[in-house]
C-alpha cells in the first residue's frame, strides 16, 4: 500500500548528483519560460540553443556552480515536458548525472545533425523587411546564423547585409566602408542614415503642414 514502509515504487527516476556541500540561495528563475520541444519542429534546435543561452547567462548571473544546484535549476526551470525527455535518456549510473552529462542528454535529443548547407541557404535568402531597420536585420541574422556554423560569422552577416539592404542609398554607403570595416562599422554607419532619414522626414513633413496652414483661408467672423 501507498505509504507504508517497505513498498517498492515501479517507477524509478535517476537521482540527481549527491554532494556534501550544497550553499543556500535564492534561485527563484524569473523570466525564463519553460522549453516548449512540442513546438515547430524545424526550429527545435535554434529554440533548444537560445533557451540553454538564456539559462546558462541566468546561473552565471546569480554564481551558481554547485553541480547538483545547476541539474536542478535546468530541469526545473525547463518544465515537466522537458524533465520527462531527460530522464528517459538519463544515464543508469547516478555518478554520471553531473550538469555536463545533463545537457549532452538533451544536446542530443534537441539537436539532431543538421543539413549545413541548406541552413545556409535559407540564410543567404534573408532580405531586410519593409520598415525593418538595420538592426533588426542583423539580429535576424544572429537567429538564424546559429545552425549556419559559418567559421567567420561577422564577416557573413556583413557581406549579406550589404547585398540584401532595401536602401540603395545605404547599400552605396556600407560598399564605401566594407573593405575595411567590420559589421558593427557598418551598423554605426546605418544608424547615422537612419535617424538622418528620419529627421528629413519629419522636417519634410513639417514643411507641408506649414504650407497648407499658409494658404488656408482664414474664416471671416
Amino acid at each position: 500500500m501507498p505509504g507504508t514502509g517497505s513498498g517498492e515504487t515501479s517507477d524509478t527516476q535517476p537521482s540527481l548528483p549527491t554532494t556534501s556541500t550544497v550553499e543556500p540561495k535564492s534561485l527563484e528563475v524569473r523570466g525564463l519560460p519553460c522549453f516548449d520541444p512540442e513546438g515547430e519542429p524545424t526550429t527545435l534546435s535554434v529554440r533548444w540553443k537560445r533557451w540553454k543561452r538564456a539559462f546558462h547567462l541566468y546561473v552565471t548571473s546569480k554564481g551558481v556552480t554547485n553541480q547538483v544546484q545547476k541539474v536542478a535549476l535546468l530541469l526545473h526551470s525547463g518544465g515537466m515536458e522537458l524533465q520527462e525527455i531527460y530522464y528517459m535518456f538519463a544515464p543508469e549510473d547516478e555518478a554520471q548525472n553531473n550538469f555536463d552529462n545533463c545537457l549532452t542528454v538533451l544536446d542530443n535529443y534537441f539537436t539532431p545533425e543538421v543539413n549545413i548547407p541548406f541552413e545556409r541557404h535559407g540564410f543567404r535568402q534573408m532580405a531586410q523587411l519593409q520598415g525593418e531597420t538595420i538592426d533588426q536585420f542583423v539580429c535576424r541574422f544572429w537567429q538564424k546564423a546559429v545552425s549556419c556554423e559559418f567559421d567567420k560569422l561577422d564577416e557573413a552577416i556583413r557581406d549579406q547585409l550589404i547585398e540584401k539592404c532595401r536602401d540603395p542609398e545605404l547599400q552605396w554607403k556600407l560598399l564605401e566602408k566594407a573593405q575595411d570595416g567590420t559589421l558593427t562599422v557598418l551598423q554605426d554607419v546605418a544608424r547615422v542614415h537612419e535617424s538622418v532619414k528620419l529627421q528629413m522626414q519629419s522636417l519634410e513633413t513639417s514643411s507641408k503642414d506649414d504650407q497648407v496652414n499658409a494658404v488656408r483661408p482664414v474664416d471671416p467672423k
